[in-house]
């Protein structure tokens, strides 16, 4: 392992932890919190950058080596992603509950996550509407959550700029 790209003895994220901490304690100014916020997001996209790097050397290493690589209990492969669409909504959605017999239960079961969305559905049906047929879950877990307010819409613009 000596030649590791970077020693693990040099990554240290209990070294990290104690320094943002001592950076965003309760008084600290907010240009201190906006600036380690610009430092994670940095780092987040040396990591990415490290990763596509890593990606396409591996690639060309699994090209000359067998195409497949095992590390403790990962595989990592050469291999492509496949996503898959529906063609035609309608006619496809029409047909698969004829082919059901009407059932729509039996229809239900074959949507996936979230089929409806729940901003169209108010824009079109009414607020009335939504509050009626969604229903709104939080998690416990209270996160940092980020909104990037140049690709903001209609209302949540509104909101978010008071």
């Amino acid at each position: 392992m000596s030649e590791a790209l970077v020693p693990v003895d040099r990554l240290s994220l209990p070294a990290l932890r104690l320094r943002i901490a001592e950076l965003l304690h309760p008084d600290a100014d907010p240009s201190v919190a906006a600036e380690v916020y610009m430092g994670v997001l940095a780092a987040e996209r040396m990591v990415k950058e490290v990763r596509s790097l890593f990606d396409e050397q591996l690639l060309a290493w699994l090209a000359e080596h067998g195409n497949e690589l095992t590390v403790a209990d990962t595989k990592l492969y050469a291999g492509v992603t496949k996503s898959e669409k529906v063609r035609d909504l309608k006619t496809a959605a029409e047909s698969a509950l004829d082919a059901l017999g009407g059932d729509w239960y039996a229809f239900a079961s074959l949507l996936s996550a979230n089929a409806l969305k729940a901003g169209e559905c108010e824009v079109v049906l009414g607020p009335e509407w939504r509050r009626e047929h969604f229903e709104v879950s939080y998690k416990t877990k209270v996160e940092v959550k980020t909104v990037n307010q140049k690709f903001l819409k209609g209302k949540a613009k509104a909101v978010a700029n008071g």
